[in-house]
């Protein structure tokens, strides 16, 4: 087993490298964190708005229409088939608002927690992907803020993001463990191993934000890889 991202000292050393220098990193820290802050604002506003603007009047349309399909006589099959039609497209756009407004902020994080939250992510990455994804969630009591709660469930989704999109993975296992002053979230998917050149190629991007807001609530990331396939990702959350 080869250590591909020991901690977030590496993925620091490869930011530099990215910014050559052009600007002081505490600066760039601060511009980061107030940028992440104002996307999970956003995120938040928009998925309220969607689902009071959209999914309550296309529930209104639906009924409308259910009604007014039993009034038609039978015999105008026409009339009835169109309105078939429209009724199988409002389910679809509701169906799409549901799915955009749940991945914009789902409502489990803020109702029944985060490990409820992992549990409702692996069951919609495996639904949404069509890669297996099992999780052991043990009952596990932790009280952490919503921030702090929020960071780790952004985390975890964009390093299934970056599974689906570089691991060429089949399945995907996610375990929660609690031990003595930190909680560990280990993802280990089959997929193809991840080089430092990938890791650079994409920090920028995907993975520039998995350990930037790492870096905002003090959470270690360590990452190894099997030469003959297969990536396990560790956050190391501390529980105070």
């Amino acid at each position: 087993m080869t250590s591909i991202v020991r901690n977030y000292q590496d993925v620091k050393e490869l930011e530099t490298l990215r910014q050559h220098g052009t600007e002081p990193e505490k600066e760039f820290r601060q511009k980061t964190k107030t940028l992440l802050r104002s996307e999970e604002n956003e995120r938040e506003t928009i998925a309220r708005e969607i689902h009071d603007d959209l999914s309550q009047p296309l529930t209104a349309i639906k009924i409308n229409l259910s009604g007014l399909l039993r009034s038609i006589p039978e015999e105008n099959i026409i009339l009835l088939e169109k309105i078939e039609q429209i009724l199988d497209l409002v389910d679809s756009v509701t169906g799409a608002v549901k799915r955009i407004s749940v991945e914009l902020r789902p409502g489990v994080l803020d109702d029944l927690g985060l490990v409820a939250a992992i549990e409702w992510q692996a069951g919609y990455f495996q639904e949404v992907t069509g890669i297996k994804c099992e999780g052991d969630m043990r009952p596990i009591d932790i009280n952490y803020d919503i921030k702090l709660s929020t960071a780790i469930f952004r985390i975890l989704q964009k390093i299934l993001a970056n599974i689906k999109e570089e691991a060429i993975a089949t399945s995907v296992r996610i375990s929660l463990k609690k031990k003595i002053d930190k909680l560990y979230i280990k993802v280990i998917d089959n997929g193809n191993e991840t080089t430092p050149a990938q890791i650079l190629d994409h920090l920028p991007f995907r993975l520039m934000e998995i350990f930037e807001r790492a870096h905002l609530f003090g959470i270690e990331i360590n990452t190894t890889g099997k030469i003959n396939g297969g990536n396990t990702i560790t956050l190391s959350i501390p529980l105070n």
